[in-house]
C-alpha cells in the first residue's frame, strides 16, 4: 500500500515535469512555473491520504507512547538534514565567492538536472517498503535479488537520461531559459553525471542500507559527502565559479556512492551488480553521438526536442536489444509471466 502511494506521488512529479517543459516558455511564465511546482507538491501530498484510511485506527490517550520511536526518528532525521545542507551549500558558497549571476546560472542548471533525476530515482520510494518487509521476514536472498534487479533497472534508465541531457544541454538551456542563460548549458553538462551517481546511491543507500537497519552507515556516507562538497566548493568555485560548483556536486555524490559500496561489498556481489553496465554505457555513448550530431545541425525547439528524444530512445533500445542486456530479457519475460498467472 505504501509503495502504491509512493508510486502515485512519483507519477504526479513526472507529469509536472512534462507540464513545465510544455507550458513554461520564457520569463513571463514565472507565475505558471510557480503554480505547477506548488500544485504538484500539494497534489502529491493529497495523493497519500486515500491509502491511509485502512491503516489508521484510534488509540486511547493512555496507550500513546511517542518517545519510544524518538531515537529511531532522530537516526532518520540526521541524514535527511545533512543532505539538505549540502544541497544548498553550493548556492550559498557560490553567492559569497562569485556573482549573483553565476548563482542563478548554477541554480537553473541544477534544477533541470534534478528534474531529470526525479524520474531515474522514482523506484526508490517504491522499493524501500518491499525490501524492508522482506528483510524483516528474514528473506535475505529475496532482498539481494530485488536489489540486483533495481540496480539493473536504474542503470538502464539513468545512463541514457544522463547522456541524452548532456548531448542537448548547450542548445537546450538558452532555448528553455532564455539567451542570458547560455552558460547554464555547460553547468548542465558538467553536473549531469549525478543522475547516474545518485540513481546508484539511491539503490545502495535508500533501498538497502536504510531498510536493513544500517542507518549509521548511511549517515556516515552522506555526512562525508557534505564535508567533501564544502571542501571541493572552496577550491573549485574560486577556480571556475558556477562550473566549479557543478564539478564539486559530482565529486561529493561520487564519494557518497563509493562509501556506500564499501559498506555493502561484503553483503552484496558488486561484480554482479555492475556486470552488465558496459552494455548500457556503450549503447548510451552511440546514442549520445547521434543526438549530439543532430543537436549541432537542428535549431532547438519543442519539435526538435521530441525528435531527438524519439531517435535517442530508438537507438538506445535497439542497441541494448542487440547486446542482450538483462533489462531487455526481463522486459520480454513479463508477458510470459502474466500469461502463466492468468492460466493458473
Amino acid at each position: 500500500m505504501i509503495s502504491n502511494s509512493g508510486g502515485t506521488r512519483q507519477i504526479i512529479k513526472i507529469i509536472s515535469i512534462f507540464l513545465i517543459f510544455l507550458l513554461v516558455k520564457d520569463k513571463n511564465d514565472l507565475s505558471r512555473y510557480i503554480f505547477l511546482i506548488g500544485f504538484s507538491q500539494l497534489l502529491g501530498s493529497i495523493s497519500l491520504w486515500p491509502y491511509l484510511k485502512n491503516s489508521i485506527e484510534w488509540v486511547r490517550l493512555k496507550e500513546i507512547n511517542p518517545f519510544q520511536h524518538f531515537m529511531p526518528t532522530i537516526l532518520l532525521f540526521i541524514p535527511t538534514i545533512t543532505i539538505q545542507i549540502y544541497v544548498i551549500v553550493n548556492r550559498i558558497m557560490l553567492g559569497r565567492m562569485a556573482s549573483q549571476g553565476a548563482t542563478a546560472q548554477f541554480d537553473f542548471g541544477d534544477r533541470i538536472v534534478k528534474l531529470v533525476l526525479a524520474i531515474a530515482t522514482a523506484t526508490g520510494t517504491v522499493m524501500l517498503p518491499h525490501i524492508a518487509n522482506k528483510f524483516a521476514s528474514g528473506e535475505i536472498k529475496a532482498v539481494k535479488e530485488s536489489l540486483y534487479k533495481s540496480f539493473e533497472f536504474v542503470t538502464s534508465l539513468s545512463i541514457p537520461m544522463m547522456l541524452g541531457l548532456m548531448a542537448i544541454s548547450d542548445k537546450f538551456a538558452p532555448w528553455f531559459l532564455g539567451n542570458e542563460y547560455i552558460l547554464t548549458g555547460k553547468i548542465i553538462y558538467l553536473e549531469a553525471p549525478i543522475i547516474l551517481l545518485i540513481a546508484w546511491s539511491n539503490v545502495t543507500g535508500l533501498q538497502y542500507l536504510m531498510p536493513t537497519h544500517k542507518e549509521h552507515e548511511y549517515t556516515i556516507s552522506v555526512t562525508a559527502g557534505a564535508i567533501v562538497n564544502i571542501i571541493a566548493n572552496l577550491v573549485l568555485i574560486s577556480l571556475w565559479k558556477a562550473n566549479g560548483a557543478a564539478i564539486a556536486t559530482v565529486i561529493s555524490e561520487a564519494i557518497v556512492l563509493l562509501i556506500q559500496l564499501n559498506f555493502i561489498k561484503n553483503e552484496l556481489d558488486l561484480k554482479e551488480m555492475f556486470s552488465s553496465s558496459w552494455k548500457y554505457f556503450l549503447s548510451g555513448l552511440v546514442m549520445y553521438i547521434a543526438i549530439d550530431t543532430l543537436n549541432s545541425i537542428l535549431v532547438m525547439n519543442f519539435l526538435t526536442l521530441i525528435v531527438e528524444a524519439v531517435i535517442g530512445i530508438i537507438i538506445y533500445v535497439f542497441l541494448i536489444y542487440i547486446l542482450k542486456a538483462p533489462i531487455i530479457i526481463t522486459a520480454l519475460n513479463i508477458p510470459k509471466c502474466q500469461f502463466k498467472l492468468e492460466k493458473s
